[in-house]
């Protein structure tokens, strides 16, 4: 039937799988609030769903396909972690900006307060990662546990203060136009190059 198959499982995933349809279909759709609303009973649902899995006799491929959809969360959360190792690993492989002269470095500190699960956590920063890649160096983004919301942290590799202006200004307009609204840079670190500094220094 349809409650024990699919009903209890994407309850027990916090409705994942339909944010995840959200980010796909529509674009900008942003967040949907389910992880908001059920993130705190998930433990719940997920032990209903052993028990039902346990006691009820169900096939291997039946508690599979339900497992399946209610650990969709932690298969985000590693495929996540995944695709931001291989493209940090690959932008350092093709990299020349660390020996560059005249360029500054800066890690961009974004709030984003109507994130709200892994959904959302993937949709930024497969955003992001499209999002100027010559200047962009790596990205990721977190809920927080404190509040709601989250924040995403973008290393990025420019030629000047006004194209960081520029690129703070970008890297925020794509997260809104992700549909994740209320964003803002919240902070600025600013490193200048390493061997501009030790020039400096010398002279």
């Amino acid at each position: 039937s349809i409650a024990p198959n699919l009903v209890l499982p994407l309850l027990s995933s916090s409705c994942c799988i339909l944010q995840l349809a959200i980010n796909l279909l529509v674009g900008a759709g942003g967040c949907a609030g389910f992880n908001t609303v059920l993130g705190p009973v998930r433990p719940f649902f997920l032990s209903t769903l052993v028990c039902l899995n346990i006691f009820s006799g169900s096939g291997i491929l039946q508690s599979v396909l339900r497992y399946c959809i209610a650990l969709m969360p932690e298969g985000v959360f590693f495929w996540n972690e995944y695709l931001k190792s291989r493209w940090r690993n690959t932008k350092f492989r093709n990299a020349t900006y660390e020996t560059s002269d005249g360029k500054i470095r800066a890690t961009l500190f974004v709030n984003i307060p109507s994130m709200g699960c892994v959904a959302c956590i993937n949709k930024i920063e497969s955003t992001l990662r499209d999002c100027a890649p010559d200047q962009i160096v790596s990205a990721s983004s977190w809920l927080e546990e404190d509040r709601k919301g989250g924040c995403a942290k973008v290393d990025v590799f420019v030629d000047s203060e006004q194209d960081l202006d520029s690129l703070s200004r970008t890297v925020v307009d794509v997260i809104e136009g992700a549909g994740f609204r209320g964003s803002a840079v919240t902070t600025r670190q600013i490193v200048t190059d390493a061997l501009n500094a030790t020039a400096a220094a010398e002279e």
